[in-house]
C-alpha cells in the first residue's frame, strides 16, 4: 500500500530531525550542512502548509548565524549571485557550482525524462504508477505502450 501525503511528509521529517541533531554547521563545499537540513525541513513544512513550525524551523536556520546575503561593494549582490567570482558564498544554503568544463553539472544520480540523466527508471517502475487523465479527471494506470505516452 502506498503511504499518504501525511505519512510521507512525517516520515522525511524525521530523516531531517535525525540528520540536523547529527550534520555540522559548516562543511567543506559541497557537503550537506544542518543548516541544509534546516532550509529543506522549513521548506517541506510550508508545502504542507504548517507556517507555524515552518517559521520557527528558518528562524532556527537564521540563528545558526552561518549564512548573510551576499553584498559585493557598489552591487545589489542579486546579478552577482551566479558571477563564479563569488562561488560558495555565504548567502548560499546548498550550493552546485558551474566548473566549466562538464556539459551537464547535474546532480549525480537525478533521474531525468529526457534519458540524459545518470538514472532513468525502468518501463516497470513507469508503469507502476498512476497518472491522471485530464479528459475524464480520474486516475488510470500508465498506457507504456509508446515512448510518447511514457511522460
Amino acid at each position: 500500500p502506498k503511504a499518504s501525503e501525511s505519512e510521507t511528509a512525517a516520515f522525511i521529517l524525521s530523516d531531517l530531525d535525525d540528520a540536523i541533531a547529527k550534520l555540522p554547521v559548516t562543511a567543506a563545499a559541497g557537503r550537506i550542512t544542518k543548516g541544509a537540513a534546516l532550509a529543506l525541513k522549513a521548506r517541506l513544512q510550508l508545502y504542507t502548509a504548517d507556517y507555524g513550525n515552518a517559521s520557527a524551523t528558518a528562524q532556527e536556520l537564521m540563528n545558526l548565524n552561518a549564512y548573510s546575503l551576499l553584498r559585493p561593494a557598489g552591487k545589489s549582490g542579486y546579478e552577482e549571485l551566479r558571477n563564479t567570482v563569488h562561488n560558495d558564498n555565504a548567502e548560499e544554503i546548498l550550493g552546485w557550482q558551474y566548473d566549466g568544463v562538464n556539459n551537464s553539472n547535474d546532480f549525480p544520480g537525478l533521474a531525468s525524462t529526457l534519458d540524459m540523466g545518470l538514472i532513468s527508471p525502468t518501463d516497470a517502475l513507469v508503469a507502476s504508477y498512476n497518472c491522471y487523465d485530464p479528459v475524464t479527471f480520474n486516475l488510470r494506470p500508465v498506457d507504456n505502450s509508446t515512448p510518447e505516452s511514457r511522460f
